[in-house]
């Protein structure tokens, strides 16, 4: 399902400088979340991640056009970037840490598909190996690594997920699910639309589930990592 386009440009066009300093910030917070390089994915991953068609997608990339002001913010929220920095240049790229977390960093527990049904009895005084992030997530934050083929076209196996069960899912966000009699949790895109809820992979081989009685999201993904 894809967005009505016209609604997500700005009314007012930008100048071509402008424009190139806007998609230079975005693609510079597309990078520090992980997410493929121009020619190697990376429009694609973003027509999918804000149901906007390929073209559409590639002119936020390339700095065609300037996201309308709404698409700017959701960009600064779901990207993990100040909205100033991303709207203006002004300030640091991220949010501030908490004073607390001095290092910046932040040791999330890794948890198998598994593990991750059950996660609040697993993160609960976790005891087994954990990865050292730099991210600003919820307590109960955890870490996958991306596994099987269902996503591997946008996720390759090995890859960090991060994911946060405290932050609520929004049409074209990635998440963990629970679906009624699998035992383990899958990795898929949720949509949204009239008809329902649903579950997309990647990998077309992979049917769409439309969730039902018993199905359940788990946690958002924050950020997928591949430098690790």
């Amino acid at each position: 399902m894809v967005h009505n386009e016209e609604s997500d440009v700005e009314k007012v066009p930008a100048d071509n400088d402008h424009l190139l300093a806007f998609a230079a910030r975005l693609n510079q917070a597309l990078d520090h979340n992980g997410i493929p390089p121009k020619n190697h994915g990376r429009i694609q991953y973003v027509s999918e991640m804000f149901l906007l068609s390929h073209a559409g997608a590639g002119k936020w990339v390339n700095g065609l056009v300037l996201p309308a002001k709404a698409r700017r913010r959701e960009l600064a929220q779901r990207l993990g970037v100040e909205y100033d920095w991303l709207e203006f240049s002004k300030g640091e790229m991220l949010a501030s840490k908490p004073a607390t977390n001095n290092s910046g960093l932040r040791k999330l527990p890794i948890l198998s598909y598994h593990e991750a049904v059950d996660f609040d009895k697993h993160v609960e005084n976790f005891v087994g190996e954990t990865l050292a992030l730099d991210i600003n997530v919820g307590s109960r934050a955890f870490v996958i690594y991306a596994q099987g083929t269902a996503m591997s076209g946008r996720f390759p196996e090995g890859s960090v997920l991060i994911f946060d069960p405290d932050v609520s899912p929004r049409d074209g966000d990635y998440v963990l699910a629970k679906i009624n009699k699998l035992p383990d949790a899958i990795f898929r895109q949720y949509v949204l639309s009239d008809s329902g809820k649903f579950l997309y992979a990647q990998d077309p081989r992979y049917q769409t589930h439309k969730m039902g009685v018993g199905d359940s999201i788990i946690a958002r993904m924050m950020q997928h990592r591949t430098d690790y």
